[in-house]
């Protein structure tokens, strides 16, 4: 795209500041318009212009989804498909969702933070991965919890009628892909809402993008740090840490906070199929999330000095990527709120299938334990995380 060669060999030796600033010097040879235009729209690669809010606002996408809430929820089939009613399957913990059964295709942060925490609150979760997209490892760790990973390989027929077959039982499916790629699958809303009539029994499907289900950069794909730069939270982010220039913001962030949103929402559709029949569609994004982030006003200059005032060695900027990004600010959190990371916020879980290897030997992850606790109810995964593949599809849900 940049008519750069593969190989930098002077790079080599190079130390983060230089490899920078030769890259930034050689994007900065073209207009920004340009490089938003060709990577999206030629090279099909995930990139934004920084924009402020206000710009924002004023593009054709700003525009389209100014109005949507933190998600949408659209009733289909209601006066052809049944009430179902919760699955009468006694847990021991007591959790809500023990007896659904959830398909997530999806892959990275925020997708599959959805069906993690709808795994905490006892749903059994089938994750269909494949060998050909690769996966953020160290995200898998965490985002893989309490699921049983598949790899099914959905451009052959054996694929799909391995997935048509899982789908038969699924109360739920995730798309957290490009937009119209379970489509050219086979497997889009129409085609899977057409199965639950078959079956007779509704469905949910919940998609999760970046740039909302609207408008004309809807079919774009993104990751949190596009959203955070495409809405303008990048540049209030630097404003707060007194920079003029947009800064990534770690925390909130909106990968997770799109997570716990879109598990809202398919608890919320579930109630509804459990009352008032159907299936439903549901759609969550992170522009969503953002857009209502911004809306509920930003802190006073004294709270910001007051805030700032705790973390004087916190010096982030716009060329910060996510790994140097994390690697600061922990180190920052750890100096002045270092009680967070406490024993008593987290829990182990036992994950055999991260013995790779088959060395025999335990692998015990610590975890984040849950946030809130109740007098009967337990929070907990019925199984710990597992690498890609982990699990037999032809099986399906006697996985169990």
């Amino acid at each position: 795209m940049l008519g750069l060669p593969p190989d930098h060999p002077q790079l080599n030796t190079a130390d983060r500041e230089e490899i920078v600033k030769f890259f930034a010097n050689e994007v900065a040879k073209y207009d920004a318009n340009w490089l938003d235009t060709t990577a999206n729209e030629v090279y099909r690669q995930a990139g934004t212009i920084c924009y402020t809010p206000e710009e924002f606002a004023q593009t054709e996408q700003g525009k389209a989804i100014k109005l949507q809430g933190l998600w949408i929820t659209e009733a289909v089939n209601t006066e052809k498909l049944p009430v179902v009613p919760w699955p009468a399957l006694k847990d021991q913990n007591l959790r809500p969702l023990a007896g659904v059964k959830i398909v997530d295709i999806s892959r990275v942060i925020a997708a599959p933070t959805i069906t993690r925490i709808l795994a905490s609150l006892g749903a059994t979760v089938i994750r269909v991965s494949n060998s050909i997209e690769p996966d953020y490892g160290i995200i898998l760790l965490e985002t893989n919890l309490g699921k049983y990973d598949m790899r099914i390989n959905l451009k052959t027929p054996e694929g799909k009628k391995e997935l048509a077959h899982i789908l038969a039982e699924a109360d739920v499916i995730l798309d957290g892909y490009r937009p119209g790629c379970m489509e050219r699958l086979g497997f889009g809303r129409q085609a899977v809402h057409e199965m639950a009539l078959n079956r007779g029994k509704g469905i949910v499907y919940a998609r999760e993008n970046c740039y909302g289900w609207a408008g004309p950069w809807s079919p774009r794909s993104g990751w949190q740090q596009i959203s955070d730069c495409v809405t303008g939270v990048s540049w209030l982010q630097g404003k707060f840490l007194g920079l003029d220039e947009p800064v990534v913001p770690l925390l909130p962030n909106s990968d997770y906070q799109t997570g716990v949103i879109g598990a809202i929402a398919i608890v919320q559709a579930l109630h509804k199929r459990a009352h008032q029949g159907g299936s439903y569609n549901v759609d969550v994004s992170l522009n969503q999330f953002n857009i209502w982030y911004l809306d509920l006003g930003q802190y006073t200059d004294t709270q910001r000095a007051d805030i700032m005032v705790k973390y004087p060695d916190l010096h982030l900027h716009h060329t910060d990527e996510m790994h140097f990004l994390v690697k600061k600010t922990i180190a920052v959190m750890l100096k002045s709120v270092g009680k967070i990371f406490g024993s008593q916020n987290f829990e182990t879980i036992n994950s055999p299938k991260w013995d790779v290897e088959h060395t025999g030997e335990p692998i015990t992850m610590t975890i984040l334990a849950p946030i809130i606790t109740f007098d009967e109810t337990k929070l907990n995964y019925n199984v710990g995380s597992c690498p890609p593949g982990s699990y037999d599809s032809s099986i399906g849900w006697n996985v169990v």
